[in-house]
């Protein structure tokens, strides 16, 4: 089970989160060390994952002297991937939000990240999986905050939240992500195109 897998993987906290991506400023990763410092204040027996690179690496392992975060670096391994998606409680990403709210769902691994507003973050189409309060969270923007409160409230929550989160998880899996859905999708577009045409 998950705790085997949390050993096999190093991972000696109760409460792990983990951010998936490139270390770019449009992810903004520098905003979640700053809602781990009120997370970590809050919890104690939390630390934070790290994975993938980017030009952000250096500043970011100096902000978190002192902080239970951990940098992995980028991984191609999907299998050493998906243990660490796997032995995660939640994902975080306060930022552009990509493919790896997808990742995340593969291993019912909630996700939290800001609502998007005129100034960003610019999510790609994928958010629309994240359904606010039920696969996930969407924190209004600038809101570190809230967002801490948000992600302690959830690692602290019963059991059975975070039980029903995973069933959300599934249900969207099925619902908007299946082969019937993916086909119709493009019957839509080619009738769309269609329709523009003529």
């Amino acid at each position: 089970g998950k705790e085997t897998i949390k050993r096999e993987i190093n991972f000696k906290k109760k409460y792990n989160l983990i951010y998936l991506g490139r270390l770019l400023k449009e992810k903004e990763p520098d905003r979640l060390l700053d809602v781990f410092k009120i997370v970590s204040r809050k919890l104690k027996f939390v630390e934070l994952h790290f994975v993938g690179d980017g030009p952000l690496y250096s500043k970011l392992l100096e902000k978190s002297v002192g902080l239970n975060v951990r940098f992995w670096g980028s991984i191609s391994d999907n299998v050493f991937l998906g243990k660490l998606l796997f032995s995660s409680d939640i994902m975080i990403i306060p930022g552009y939000m990509g493919l790896s709210v997808v990742h995340s769902f593969c291993f019912d691994c909630p996700v939290v990240t800001q609502k998007q507003g005129k100034e960003g973050p610019f999510h790609s189409p994928e958010i629309e999986y994240l359904i606010n309060g039920k696969t996930g969270f969407l924190v209004e923007y600038g809101n570190n905050g809230k967002m801490a409160t948000v992600i302690s409230n959830y690692l602290l929550g019963p059991k059975d939240i975070k039980n029903k989160f995973k069933d959300n998880i599934r249900k969207m899996i099925e619902d908007k992500c299946s082969i019937d859905n993916m086909i119709d999708g493009f019957k839509k577009a080619i009738d769309f195109c269609q329709k523009a045409k003529n």
